[in-house]
């Protein structure tokens, strides 16, 4: 539309203008039995048709160079998280393996304050022990006999 009030106003003005004439289509090469061309291309429109090619690629090469360090950048952001949630994971096995080894040396202990409780209730037990009260074992096996207490009467 831009060029069309342009035209207008030159014309207004009186100024001639030189009418290019449009630049014959490119060659279209439809292939004939004999494979002869209908058209073919003068030696500047292989030149422009080349320069035109050649701008494109230089025009879109900068925007394939930028979109591939997005994507370096991306991908170093992405690997510094995986190293980083790695790291995290780590610390957790070591966490939990420490937490296993403490809940371990507790049940351990633990069984070891009851076997002791144990024995000083049947040493305690066979103190007052009377000749006709039933024996209290005392050895490695934890169970224990009922025993009668005699009373003095």
């Amino acid at each position: 539309m831009s060029n069309s009030i342009a035209a207008a106003k030159r014309r207004r003005a009186g100024v001639i203008e030189q009418q290019q004439p449009p630049p014959p289509p490119l060659a279209t090469q439809q292939g004939q039995p004999g494979g002869v061309p209908t058209s073919r291309l003068t030696l500047p429109q292989i030149i422009t048709l080349f320069d035109s090619r050649i701008s494109k690629l230089e025009n879109s090469a900068p925007a394939v160079a930028q979109s591939s360090a997005a994507d370096d950048e991306k991908n170093e952001s992405i690997a510094a998280y995986v190293e980083e949630m790695d790291h995290k994971f780590n610390l957790l096995v070591e966490e939990i393996t420490t937490l296993k080894d403490i809940v371990l040396k507790l049940q351990s202990f633990t069984m070891e304050v009851n076997k002791m409780l144990v024995d000083e209730r049947i040493q305690i037990m066979s103190e007052f022990e009377g000749p006709d009260s039933k024996k209290v074992s005392a050895g490695t096996g934890l169970t224990l006999e009922t025993v009668e207490l005699q009373t003095d009467e």
